[in-house]
C-alpha cells in the first residue's frame, strides 16, 4: 500500500548531515537540548542519579560559542549588503512588499533563502496559486483575491521526490512536503502535521494528507482530505509542478553537500572540548584543604568543634601537627584542543572567531575571501535562479506580461583596503602605466566609490570639484578657465 510519508533514499542519507548543521546554527539551547547526541556522557555504563545529575552538571558548565551560526549570518549579510537588482510586471509588483500573503517582503524571503541554502545546501520554492475558476482579472490580483504566494522549504521538508521524462525535459512528477497547520478553538491553538503532495499527471495537482481517526480500526491514519488542480489566470491548466530546489551547486533535484558542515563538525567537537575544560576548571579549580600528624583525641575534638580555615581563625594542631592547602597543577590539554580547533574554524570561514595572537598576512586575507566568495558567490546565483523561476509563475498565474529580474550582487566588497596598496595603483596611474577606470572598478570592490556610478558619472564629478583655471582628468582645460577662448 502507498505511505505517503515514505521518504527517497537520498534523503534520508543526508538528513543526518542536515539536522548536525541546522542544531550547530541554532546555538546553545538547540546543542544543549541534544543531550548524549552531542556530549557522550563521559561514563554511559553508570546509570546511579548521582551519575545523572553529574552529567546535568558537566554539560551546564560547558560552552559552545556558536561559529556556525555567526558564519551564517555573517555570510548572509554580506551577500544583502547591497540590495538586489529586482524588476516585476505590473501584476505581480505586490511580491516585493508581500511575497507569503503573511507580510513577508520578497527581501526576507530570499534571505532566508541564501541562510538555508549555505546550511544544508538544499531549500525549495512553491509557488502556489488559489484554486480559481475562469479568468483572473488584474483587479482580483491587486486586491488580493486572487494573488499567487510563495514558500519556502527547507531540506527537511522535503521527503519525497520523482521525475520523468517528457518529451526532451526532465520534470518533476512528484514532490511531498511536510507542513504543520493549526487546529484552533475558540481560545486555543495547536499545530499539527500534514503532507503536501505535488502530483504531475496530464496537469498539475495538489493533495492535501492528514491523519484522520479511522473508526473501524479505532486508529489515526493517513488520509487524503483535500485535492485540486490549480490553473493559470486564464484558466489553462498547469503542465509541470511549480516548485523549484535551491542547491549549493546547482538547482537540480540531486542532494548537494552542505557548505558548512565541515565548520558545523569542528564547531560541536570545540564544544565537546569546552565541556571537558569547564570540568577540569572546576574539578581542578578548587583547593582542598588537609590536616596530618593528627592523634585520635585531636580528631575527634575537631570534628566536634568544628574547622575553620581563614587568616581571622586560630587552628589549634597537636604537637608536630600540619595542615595545608593542595592546588592542582593547570589542565591545559582541552584548552590546547579548543584553540586548534578555533583555529582550523577560522580557515573554513568562521572569521568571527578570534584566534589568539596569529596576525594574517594580506595574501592569507585575499585567499580565504576568495574561497569563501565562491562557494557564497555559487549560492547567490542559485538563489537568484531559483526566485525568477518562481517568479515567472506568479506571472503567468497573473497573466502578466514583462520583463522579470532577480539578481543577488556577486561582487562582495572587502571591508579594508591596503593603504599601501592604494598609494601604489594611484602612483601607476599617474605614471600612466594604468588607465583610470581600473583604479576606479578596484575602489568599487572596496566599497570606496559607489557600484551604480558609471566611469562618465566619476569623471563629471571629479572635473565638477575642480576649480576653474586648472585641466581635467584629461589634461584639458576646464570649461570658463582662462585662456580657453
Amino acid at each position: 500500500m502507498a505511505d505517503v510519508t515514505s521518504h527517497r533514499p537520498e534523503y534520508d542519507d543526508a538528513l543526518p548531515v542536515w539536522q548536525r548543521v541546522a542544531d550547530a546554527a541554532a546555538g546553545e539551547h538547540r546543542v544543549k537540548a541534544a543531550g548524549v547526541k552531542y556530549l557522550p556522557k563521559p561514563n554511559p555504563h553508570d546509570t546511579s542519579l548521582e551519575n545523572t545529575e553529574r552529567y546535568k552538571a558537566y554539560v551546564e558548565r560547558a560552552v559552545y560559542y556558536n561559529a556556525t551560526g555567526r558564519t551564517v549570518n555573517a555570510l548572509t549579510g554580506l551577500a544583502f549588503e547591497k540590495w538586489p537588482a529586482i524588476t516585476l510586471p505590473a501584476g505581480i509588483d505586490y511580491a516585493l512588499a508581500d511575497v507569503t500573503g503573511t507580510g513577508l517582503t520578497l527581501i526576507q524571503h530570499s534571505h532566508a533563502a541564501l541562510s538555508e541554502t549555505l546550511k544544508t545546501g538544499r531549500a525549495g520554492l512553491l509557488a502556489d496559486y488559489p484554486p480559481v475558476m475562469g479568468d483572473v482579472s488584474v483587479a482580483a490580483v491587486r486586491e488580493g483575491v486572487a494573488r499567487s504566494t510563495l514558500t519556502l522549504y527547507r531540506a527537511e521538508d522535503i521527503i519525497n521526490w520523482q521525475t520523468e521524462q517528457r518529451g526532451g525535459k526532465s520534470l518533476l512528477s512528484l514532490v511531498v512536503l511536510s507542513e504543520t497547520y493549526e487546529k484552533r478553538d475558540a481560545f486555543k491553538v495547536e499545530t499539527d502535521q500534514q503532507y503536501r503532495v505535488l502530483r504531475l499527471t496530464d496537469r498539475y495537482e495538489v493533495e492535501i494528507w492528514r491523519k484522520v481517526l479511522n473508526t473501524s480500526t479505532g486508529k489515526e491514519e493517513w488520509t487524503l482530505t483535500e485535492k485540486y488542480a490549480p490553473t493559470f489566470g486564464n484558466g489553462a491548466a498547469i503542465g509541470e509542478i511549480p516548485f523549484t530546489f535551491i542547491g549549493s551547486q546547482n538547482n537540480d533535484w540531486r542532494v548537494d553537500p552542505s557548505p558548512l558542515h565541515d565548520l558545523a563538525v569542528l564547531n560541536l567537537a570545540h564544544y565537546r572540548n569546552s565541556a571537558d575544560y569547564e570540568d577540569s576548571v572546576f574539578f581542578t579549580g578548587q583547593p582542598q584543604f588537609w590536616i596530618a600528624g593528627l592523634t585520635e583525641e585531636w580528631r575527634d575534638h575537631l570534628q566536634k568543634q568544628g574547622v575553620y580555615v581563614g587568616s581571622r581563625t586560630i587552628l589549634p594542631l597537636p604537637i608536630q601537627g600540619s595542615a595545608g592547602i593542595l592546588q592542582a597543577e593547570p589542565n591545559t590539554l582541552a584548552r590546547e584542543a579548543m584553540q586548534d580547533k578555533e583555529a582550523q574554524m577560522a580557515a573554513l570561514g568562521a572569521r568571527l572567531l578570534t584566534v589568539g595572537g596569529i596576525a594574517k598576512t594580506a595574501t592569507q586575507t585575499d585567499s580565504e575571501d576568495t574561497s569563501a566568495h565562491s562557494v557564497l558567490s555559487l549560492c547567490c546565483d542559485n538563489v537568484s535562479d531559483a526566485y525568477r523561476r518562481a517568479l515567472g509563475w506568479f506571472a503567468a498565474f497573473a497573466n502578466a506580461s514583462g520583463e522579470i529580474e532577480f539578481e543577488i550582487p556577486t561582487q562582495f566588497a572587502r571591508r579594508k583596503v591596503d593603504p599601501a596598496e592604494l598609494s601604489a595603483l594611484i602612483q601607476l596611474v599617474q605614471g600612466g602605466h594604468m588607465p583610470q577606470p581600473d583604479l576606479w572598478n578596484r575602489l568599487r570592490t572596496v566599497g570606496l566609490i559607489d557600484p551604480a556610478k558609471t566611469d562618465d558619472d566619476i569623471r563629471e564629478e571629479i572635473d565638477a570639484g575642480l576649480p576653474e583655471g586648472g585641466v581635467n582628468l584629461d589634461g584639458e582645460p576646464i570649461s570658463g578657465a582662462v585662456g580657453t577662448d
